[in-house]
């Protein structure tokens, strides 16, 4: 399906004038093709994914341009299927063969250890391959002015370097983090290519600071959170059975106050973790090229902030209608309660399934858009189309083990 091309409000041609980078999506035009899609992967038991997904990029592509020129995503749902079908013959090998070893050292503990081990070393390795061939396929089926995208390097050098780093993020507790996303996406963008252009990139610094906010504030929610279920486990030891709920039992009320205490450490664990991401894609802006072309952002931790709170709160929201309708559904009995928990089931799932796309991608991408700044000539007439194949299939292996969002 083509959307109507109606005129976006043209972007400076002028090399020296930074908003030049549009996105005029609605978020009407986003929920009408959300909530058709999140109704069709109900009724076809998630089946109709693969379109959906391609139905949403078509609308997001094309409702972002570049100096007056949009996007254009040129992917389809069979390409989508075929690499679910493809990761499918990756996966379930794996996965009996993990299940067969587990079974027969159940009662070794050191060589059950060593299989477990081994398969998250596989799965760790198998998500950064995922991301980077995923990456690689949306690219390649990314196309403006008719000119396609590419990302060229390595899928294998990719997943040693991201299974790498996530094994020194577990050593150090997550401290070089920022060291990781820099190398990750530094490796990503020097990779990346127009036609037949290459983008280039100079290493970002300055993210440890930011950093340190979110994971100070991540270790503070931790130990509340471990603390209340250890305050709740001697609780329980001293009594001989589980907690009650009797205003009497003082130290399981002391175990809720602490449990409660997590909460407002997870949301400044999310508003310092949304400055850091700021402050990356800033700097990470900062240091790409294309030729004369020069990018920057000027996006706020806050902003983005307030975009994941509002999804956080209404997907919360749709969770607590979708038991509270179920229990007035079982109050009621009989048929009447049946066909109202079947009605009020097919709308809670439907929305749970188009609310990311209406509440966080779509206000991400108006955001991000937004806030990027591009500066410098763009040379066009020296780039050619890209001489990369066409891909036969997308990115099957990263939506079964759940590595990106579109």
């Amino acid at each position: 399906m083509t959307f109507p091309q109606s005129p976006i409000a043209p972007g400076p041609s002028d090399p020296g004038h930074a908003d030049r980078l549009r996105y005029d999506g609605t978020t009407g035009g986003v929920a009408r093709i959300a909530i058709r899609n999140g109704l069709l992967i109900l009724l076809t038991l998630t089946l109709y994914r693969f379109w959906a997904v391609t139905r949403l990029r078509r609308y997001l592509w094309s409702r972002t341009a570049f100096e007056g020129e949009r996007f254009e995503y040129l992917g389809n749902g069979r390409e989508l299927f075929i690499g679910f079908l493809v990761a499918l013959v990756v996966l379930v090998p794996l996965l009996i063969a993990q299940s067969v070893l587990s079974t027969v050292f159940q009662n070794d503990i050191f060589w059950n250890t060593v299989v477990q081990a081994v398969y998250l070393l596989i799965i760790f390795w198998l998500i950064g391959y995922a991301r980077w061939r995923a990456s690689r396929y949306r690219l390649r089926r990314t196309a403006w002015r008719g000119i396609r995208f590419d990302l060229e390097g390595s899928a294998a050098r990719y997943a040693n370097m991201s299974l790498g780093f996530t094994l020194l993020n577990l050593l150090t507790l997550g401290l070089v983090k920022p060291v990781a996303d820099v190398r990750l996406w530094g490796y990503w963008f020097r990779q990346l290519r127009f036609g037949t252009e290459p983008f280039g990139f100079t290493r970002a610094s300055g993210l440890m600071r930011p950093w340190l906010a979110a994971w100070f504030t991540g270790l503070i929610a931790t130990l509340l959170f471990y603390g209340a279920l250890v305050a709740v486990a001697v609780y329980a030891a001293s009594k001989g059975d589980l907690p009650t709920t009797r205003f009497g039992d003082w130290p399981l009320w002391i175990a809720i106050g602490v449990g409660i205490a997590v909460l407002p450490a997870l949301i400044l664990n999310a508003y310092f973790t949304s400055r850091y991401y700021a402050a990356l894609m800033r700097r990470m802006l900062a240091g790409l090229r294309f030729g004369a072309v020069e990018f920057s952002s000027t996006l706020l931790g806050g902003e983005l902030f307030r975009t994941l709170a509002v999804y956080l709160l209404a997907t919360t929201l749709i969770l607590f209608g979708f038991v509270a309708a179920f229990a007035v559904a079982a109050a009621i009995g009989g048929i009447l309660g049946v066909l109202l928990g079947a009605a009020f089931y097919i709308v809670t799932t439907t929305l749970f399934f188009a609310l990311p796309s209406i509440l966080f991608i779509h206000p991400l991408i108006r955001l991000l858009t937004s806030r990027t700044l591009v500066v410098g000539e763009l040379d066009a007439v020296r780039i050619g189309q890209s001489a990369a194949p066409e891909p036969g299939r997308g990115e099957g292996l990263e939506g079964l083990l759940d590595a990106g969002v579109v």
